[in-house]
């Protein structure tokens, strides 16, 4: 029965596989011959490879398909049966595809239509030639010479025929080289390369919108095939009941971990070992948690790693079989993962699960987000009564033994270890910087139940590790449950594996000479304890919040930059306009989770190296630098978004970023931070606030050319320090002028034009400033200047920021 689930789980996945082949050659076959001709090609990496090439080769009921290649045709029962499995899961899969007309003409090698054009929420179009037109590239993910952002392409564009076959060819010898024999769970890793490479093929090209790829639709079939084979294991076999498409059989599960943002925030002071490290391990565990959660359910159910349908901040969407052993799987490991929590946390997170019995014609294109709509409502009441289920049993208490000791010098909260006469952090605390350490080279999270000194418990009854990896050949002998390249695309033969990409950049020492440069010009730089010449040498040395600060234009402080995506909800509810299904909902949250975890690591590594990636992952970031380069890296975060996300004017980003001393506690910058960002939203959205100033991202390149100008000007010694002051008290009399409806603050004008007379025109009235600044202050006096008025605050705080002189003595 193992190799026969197995088998049916690698047929569904690879059920379609003939049309990417069939789309590479010129030559004229139906796309389940060419399927199974693929089978047959690589039968040695199939336990059963007649079987899957029976079922591949049998996928299609339709009046369309010979009758020779209808499951009907099959003559042995169970096998018939298990035609049928695929064939309605299949046929279930393609009621999500879009109702618009057929495509003109034969475009077989046509591109996939972005998700995000479709995205409407009324918040404005995209021009008429620009609607429709943005298309993928092909592309394997996480490459590095490969894109994952839209392009405008024509209507009929077609990838090149070489191009293709080449990209098949690519597929063709990493399938081989990752599965010469076949393996238990190997249809996990199947699962990810087949995302890998075909997330930018099209499913269907014969319409005119071609928005669903062929790995969603390979990746839903595969979940909802696994379902209906558990549904009918026990509720019987009869094939009456398996061709039964009115019956319920699939179940949608919502698990959402909260707390988060205070948990990953929530350290009292730097402490030993540094405050940053520990943010990137608390960021990495929320992660790793709720990847942890949802493949517990799916393992204690057999259910493939497909079956998982959305990870990504903190919440996970899992599509299960309508049984009472699945239903009782969810309420048992709620309750226990909920008693490891409150063990493990004491009540900082909490883990909420619940369930929504999905009608057959929720599964069609428009109905998914009726589902959605009723899980989330469960959810809300549900996140109401965290830890209801274990508190009403009696069965826990939140117990903290200090036995005399005093509170943790890093969190101030748990009992902090001793030894002798040292006082160390509590053991949360020092396994935070212990993982923070390790998240710096691994390149691999394992989960298995085997315990090693290099794992930590995640999960218990019975307990799992998580252990971070740098080096692939010390999988093996941690017997894995399931790993997660955390780092790139590269995938592992003979062990169930994937990729959940971690935003964890952190800025490293370059070598002995720059950390030297860096003292000499600033002593605050030398501050970490653990910067040893080897580690300066080998590049692993990380910079701490106090050397990154150094790198500031003129003052040294943090710049903290939090932002997330606007209207969310909206987008997930109403954005798809009655076309939401499981794959698109699946293939947006995975586009806005690559953007963030992925696309924006590679902005700020080649762009910006001195900024801290705290988080970044789902729909959020929070990110610390240099604070002068935070400002400017939250404009091309805004762009780059803007681009990804086809241009569309209805799914934007907003953004707010606060100033600190690298001394400030990360709890209270980052709670002030949130704060700002909140004006943003308040503000209309779509926006930045930064110095006490809101605006919208269109106005960006007014702020920064008017604080390059006053910067470049004081730096001269072409207006001096006192005008800017006196600059700004002008700009705080426009504020009561043009928001408080002050007549009286109209003089700011006329004294502004006598302070430019006075200071920076000669006898025979030419400007002595550079003719450029003196036009521009001259406009000040316009009467349409209000909005450079609005914006001058912060242009004006920036430049005084950037020209602030600090005293650098190394004595």
């Amino acid at each position: 029965m193992e190799e026969e689930y197995e088998s049916l789980l690698c047929a569904a996945l690879l059920h379609d596989i003939g049309k990417f082949y069939q789309r590479a050659h010129s030559v004229r076959a139906k796309h389940w011959e060419f399927s199974t001709a693929f089978v047959e090609h690589c039968q040695a990496s199939f336990c059963c490879p007649d079987l899957v090439k029976l079922l591949v080769g049998h996928h299609h009921e339709s009046q369309y398909t010979p009758e020779s290649a209808r499951p009907q045709a099959i003559t042995d029962e169970r096998q018939r049966i298990l035609s049928y499995l695929i064939s309605r899961a299949d046929n279930f899969s393609s009621k999500e595809r879009s109702e618009t007309p057929n495509s003109e003409g034969v475009n077989i090698r046509s591109a996939l239509d972005t998700i995000f054009s479709q995205i409407d929420i009324g918040k404005g179009t995209l021009p008429k030639d620009q609607q429709g037109k943005y298309k993928y590239h092909l592309s394997k993910l996480f490459s590095s010479d490969g894109s994952c952002f839209p392009e405008q392409m024509d209507d009929n564009y077609q990838h090149p025929e070489t191009e293709y076959e080449n990209y098949v060819d690519q597929f063709l010898s990493e399938f081989k080289g990752l599965f010469p024999n076949p393996y238990p769970n190997m249809s996990d890793t199947l699962t990810y390369l087949i995302q890998k490479y075909l997330w930018c093929i099209p499913s269907d090209t014969t319409r005119e919108l071609k928005d669903v790829s062929l790995a969603d639709h390979m990746k839903t079939t595969c979940a909802l095939a696994a379902c209906f084979y558990k549904y009918h294991e026990e509720n019987g076999w009869e094939e009456k009941r398996v061709k039964d498409d009115s019956l319920p059989r699939i179940i949608l599960v919502y698990g959402d971990l909260s707390g988060i943002q205070n948990y990953i925030y929530d350290i009292a002071s730097i402490g030993e070992g540094g405050v940053a490290k520990r943010l990137r391990a608390r960021s990495f565990l929320i992660s790793a948690l709720s990847e942890a959660v949802a493949l517990r359910v799916l393992k204690q159910l057999d259910l493939p790693i497909a079956c998982k349908i959305i990870s990504a901040g903190g919440q996970f969407y899992l599509l299960l079989p309508n049984t009472n052993k699945a239903k009782d799987a969810v309420s048992q490991i709620k309750d226990l993962v909920s008693e490891w929590i409150i063990d493990a946390y004491g009540g900082d997170l909490a883990i909420t699960m619940v369930t929504h019995t999905l009608t057959n014609d929720q599964l069609q294109q428009g109905r998914f987000d009726e589902a959605l709509e009723c899980i989330h409502a469960e959810m809300a009441k549900n996140k109401l009564r965290k830890f209801e289920n274990i508190l009403a049993k009696g069965a826990k208490v939140f117990e903290m033994q200090f036995k005399g000791r005093g509170a943790c010098q890093v969190c101030n909260k748990y009992p902090a270890e001793t030894d002798g006469d040292e006082i160390r952090p509590c053991k949360k605390c020092s396994l935070d910087e212990e993982i923070g350490r390790k998240l710096i080279s691994a390149k691999w999270l394992v989960f298995s139940k085997k315990q090693v000194e290099t794992g930590i418990s995640i999960l218990a009854n019975p307990c799992w590790y998580a252990s971070l990896i740098d080096n692939p050949a010390d999988i093996s002998r941690l017997e894995p449950i399931f790993v997660y390249n955390i780092k790139d695309g590269e995938l592992l033969q003979g062990t169930p594996s994937g990729f959940a990409m971690y935003a964890g950049y952190v800025p490293r020492w370059s070598g002995v000479e720059e950390y030297k440069s860096a003292i000499k010009d600033n002593i605050e730089t030398a501050e970490e304890w653990d910067y040893s010449e080897e580690a300066l040498r080998s590049g692993k040395a990380v910079k701490s919040f106090s050397a990154i600060a150094a790198f500031s234009q003129g003052i040294s402080l943090l710049g903290i930059l939090r932002a997330d995506v606007d209207h969310l909800g909206l987008i997930f509810s109403i954005g798809m306009q009655k076309k939401a299904s499981i794959s698109r909902i699946t293939n947006l949250s995975n586009m806005l989770n690559m953007f963030f975890t992925y696309e924006l690591v590679k902005i700020v590594e080649k762009e910006f190296p001195d900024v801290y990636v705290v988080y970044s992952g789902g729909d959020d970031l929070m990110l610390v630098g240099p604070w002068d380069k935070t400002i400017e890296l939250s404009k091309r975060i805004a762009d780059e978004f803007a681009r990804f996300t086809a241009f569309n004017p209805n799914i934007t980003l907003s953004a707010g970023i606060g100033t600190y001393k690298p001394k400030v506690t990360i709890a209270i910058s980052s709670v002030q931070t949130g704060e700002i960002l909140e004006q943003s939203k308040a503000k209309g959205r779509n926006r930045l606030t930064t110095f006490q100033t809101t605006i919208e991202w269109g106005d960006y390149q007014t702020l920064k050319h008017w604080a390059d100008a006053l910067i470049e000007a004081v730096e001269k010694d072409e207006i001096s320090k006192a005008f800017i002051y006196r600059l700004f008290n002008y700009q705080r009399k426009s504020e009561d002028y043009y928001l408080k409806n002050d007549p009286r603050a109209i003089i700011f004008k006329p004294h502004l034009a006598y302070d430019i007379g006075r200071n920076f025109v000669d006898k025979d009235g030419s400007p002595k400033i550079n003719r450029r600044l003196y036009d521009m202050l001259t406009s000040l006096l316009d009467s349409g200047s209000e909005n450079i008025w609005r914006i001058l605050k912060a242009s004006i705080s920036w430049c005084l920021y950037a020209t602030r002189k600090e005293s650098r003595d190394n004595a």
